[in-house]
């Protein structure tokens, strides 16, 4: 969120803009692909706050899935982090891809793949 007076800030500085826009008309396939890749990279963020709580949360759970490969008291499987379900831990996971800088709001299923690239 911004202040009233605050201008929203961007991931590419508006110097780049028109040379961006310029570059669109030249792009292939392939280098849209590749630039696909990079936001999808960025988007890989774990918040250190959601890794310990759930660090915290799956100490105590009891019914673990089968099949976790556990390091630092983290599940994961198929090299995403096991989530416990708890209401409040999967909120702040979705707050993490909601609304995004670099992808903007991408609707129900596109939010849910972004967060299941990381976390499962």
């Amino acid at each position: 969120m911004h202040g009233k007076d605050e201008a929203p800030q961007s991931l590419i500085p508006a110097e780049n803009f028109t040379e961006l826009a310029t570059c669109e008309a030249e792009m292939t396939s392939s280098d849209w692909e590749g630039l696909g890749e990079i936001f999808v990279a960025a988007l890989a963020v774990l918040d250190l706050d959601i890794l310990a709580e759930t660090h915290r949360i799956a100490a105590d759970w009891e019914d673990k899935p089968d099949r976790l490969v556990w390091d630092d008291g983290l599940g994961r499987k198929d090299g995403r982090i096991w989530l416990p379900e708890s209401d409040d831990l999967w909120k702040k996971v979705m707050g993490l891809y909601h609304d995004s800088l670099v992808t903007g709001h991408l609707g129900t299923s596109g939010t849910l793949e972004l967060v299941s690239r990381s976390y499962w």
